[in-house]
C-alpha cells in the first residue's frame, strides 16, 4: 500500500442481526456480506450508539455518546434533536487530512445549514430527514433538489457510491454510504420479493423486507467488485453494519438470533450490532473477535489507521480497536452506556450499562403523555428548507390540503408555533427495578441474577447514574443552541 487506505463505511437501517443470512440459516440471502465475513473480520458483540437511527448516527459522526451532542430523540418528535453545530464530524477531520470526502443515502443529522454538504463533506446525494419513499424519491445533491427519475432507491445509492469511488480512485477517499433498506416504507422490485413470497414461509411483509436487504446486498457486490477491478482492494477498508436492531411489529415478527428486544429498546436485540471489516492483505478473513467494542470506537479507530490528526480540543468517548481487528491481545475496554426516550432523556428509563459481561437494564416504564403533538418528519423538513432557503418562494414545498392557511408564510408559522411549544414538567417514577445479566452466559437476557448479585446490580446502578448526570447537561447546552431559531 503506497498510500493511507481508502474508507468505505457501509450502514444499513433497522436491519437485525438475523437479517443476515450467514446467521438466520438462509432465511433471507445476503451472499455478498457473507462473502464479506469470510474475507474480513466479523466483530459479533458489536453495539451500535443507540436503540434508534438518528442517534446511533451522531455517534457514528462524532465518536460521542448521543446525549453529549444533542441527538436523544428522533427530530421530528421534537425540532431541537439535531447533531449540534458545535461539533467537529469525521467528514471534516478526513477533509482536513486530504481525503475526498462523500455522504450517500440517509443523513438524518440535520437539514439547511446542519445539511452534510456543510459538515465535512465534499459530495453528497441523500435525504436529511428519517425516511423516504423508495420509488417516490427527493435527494439532496450538494444542497441542490434532485426529484424521483423511476429508478429504485436503493439502486441509486448504489450507482452514487460507484460513481464517488470511480471519481476519485486516484486519491484517498473516505465514502459513507447509508442505505435506508430495510426502513419502511416497505417497499423493493418484484423480481427480489417473489424468490421469499413462493416459499410460503413469510408474511408478506417479511417477504418484502428481505426482497429489499436481497437487493441492497447485491449493491454491496457490486463495490466490492469495482474495488476489484479498479485495484484498490487492498487499499480500502470497508465495513458493514446497522444503525440498531431491527424494526418489528404486526407482521413484521421474524428471527432476530433469538436475541431479546428489537429497535427502540436497550436489550441486545436492540442494540447489538453486527460489524464486518474488510481490509485484504491487511486483516486475515475468516476471523471473529468477541470483544465488545461500540459505534464510538470508530472515530479514532478510522481516523489513526489513515493518519489523520485529531485535533487536542476534539475529545470522543473511543477507543481504538485496530489491535483487535489485526489479532493484537485485548485491552482493558469502558463500560458502555445507552439511554433512549421520546422528548428528552430520562434516568432509570430504557438504560443500559455494560461492563466486562456484566450488564444491568432499566427496562422502560409508563410516561405520562407531553401533550404537544409532534411534527411529523416531512413538515419538519418543509420547515427547515423553507427557513434556509434565500427565496422562500423556491422552497419546493406547498400548502396542505383543507388547511385553512392563506399562504406559505402563514403555514410555516403555525407549524414554528407547534414546533417551539415548551415540555411540561413531569415526574419520573421508574416501573421496575433494574435488572442484571452476565451476557457471556446468558446473552439472550433470560435471567436475571440482580438478587443473586445484588453488590454487582448496585455498583453498575450507580455508574450509569453517575454517567447519565454527566451527559445530561451536555444535552442542555446543545438544546440551547438552536441552530434553526424554531424557538422563542
Amino acid at each position: 500500500m503506497s498510500r493511507t487506505p481508502n474508507i468505505v463505511f457501509i450502514i444499513a437501517d433497522d436491519m437485525g442481526y438475523g437479517d443476515f443470512s450467514a446467521f438466520n440459516g438462509g432465511l433471507s440471502s445476503t451472499p455478498n456480506l457473507d462473502r464479506m465475513m469470510e474475507r474480513g473480520v466479523t466483530l459479533t458483540q458489536h453495539y451500535s450508539g443507540s436503540a434508534v437511527c438518528f442517534p446511533a448516527r451522531a455517534t457514528l459522526m462524532t465518536g460521542k455518546y448521543p446525549q453529549r451532542v444533542g441527538a436523544v430523540d428522533l427530530p421530528h418528535h421534537r425540532p431541537f434533536q439535531y447533531m449540534s453545530p458545535r461539533e467537529t464530524t469525521i467528514g471534516e477531520l478526513f477533509q482536513k487530512a486530504g481525503y475526498r470526502t462523500g455522504l450517500v443515502g440517509k443523513w438524518h443529522l440535520g437539514d439547511g445549514r446542519l445539511a452534510p454538504h456543510h459538515r465535512g463533506f465534499d459530495e453528497t446525494a441523500c435525504f436529511c430527514g428519517g425516511l423516504m419513499d423508495y420509488y417516490r424519491w427527493t435527494i439532496n445533491r450538494n444542497g441542490a433538489r434532485q426529484d424521483c427519475d423511476g429508478r429504485y432507491l436503493t439502486e441509486v445509492w448504489t450507482e452514487e457510491a460507484l460513481s464517488f469511488i470511480r471519481r476519485n480512485r486516484e486519491q484517498p477517499f473516505f465514502l459513507h454510504l447509508a442505505y435506508n433498506a430495510p426502513h419502511t416504507p416497505l417497499q423493493a422490485p418484484e423480481e427480489d420479493i417473489m424468490p421469499f413470497r413462493e416459499t410460503g414461509r413469510f408474511t408478506e411483509e417479511v417477504s418484502t423486507l428481505y426482497g429489499m436487504l436481497k437487493n441492497m446486498d447485491a449493491g454491496v457486490g457490486k463495490i466490492l467488485a469495482q474495488l476489484d477491478e479498479l485495484g484498490l482492494a487492498e487499499d480500502t477498508v470497508v465495513m458493514f453494519t446497522s444503525d440498531n436492531g431491527p424494526a418489528m411489529g404486526k407482521n413484521l415478527e421474524r428471527y432476530n438470533h433469538s436475541f431479546r428486544g428489537a429497535k427502540g429498546n436497550v436489550y441486545e436485540g436492540g442494540i447489538r450490532v453486527p460489524m464486518i471489516v474488510n481490509w485484504p492483505g491487511h486483516l486475515s478473513g475468516g476471523r471473529e473477535v468477541s470483544e465488545t467494542t461500540h459505534f464510538a470506537d470508530w472515530f479514532p479507530t478510522l481516523l489513526n489507521v489513515c493518519e489523520a490528526d485529531i485535533p487536542e480540543e476534539v475529545d470522543h468517548d473511543g477507543v481504538d480497536v485496530m489491535p483487535l481487528l489485526t489479532g493484537g491481545p485485548a485491552t482493558q475496554y469502558p463500560a458502555r452506556c445507552w439511554q433512549w426516550s421520546s422528548y428528552e432523556p430520562l434516568p432509570k428509563y430504557n438504560a443500559a450499562i455494560r461492563d466486562g459481561d456484566w450488564k444491568l437494564v432499566w427496562p422502560r416504564a409508563r410516561v405520562p403523555h407531553f401533550g404537544s403533538r409532534p411534527l411529523k418528519c416531512e413538515q419538519l423538513v418543509d420547515l427547515v428548507r423553507f427557513m434556509n432557503a434565500d427565496d422562500p418562494g423556491s422552497s419546493g414545498v406547498g400548502l396542505p390540503e383543507d388547511g385553512g392557511f392563506e399562504n406559505l408564510e402563514e403555514y410555516f408559522a403555525h407549524l414554528k408555533r407547534e414546533s417551539a411549544r415548551p415540555l411540561p414538567e413531569t415526574t419520573f417514577v421508574p416501573a421496575n427495578p433494574p435488572e442484571l445479566y452476565n451476557v457471556a452466559d446468558d446473552p439472550h437476557e433470560e435471567r436475571n441474577i440482580a438478587e443473586l448479585h445484588p453488590e454487582v446490580a448496585r455498583r453498575l446502578e450507580k455508574e450509569l447514574d453517575d454517567w447519565f448526570e454527566r451527559n445530561r447537561p451536555q444535552w442542555e447546552r446543545c438544546r440551547a443552541d438552536d441552530p434553526y431559531g424554531l424557538k422563542y
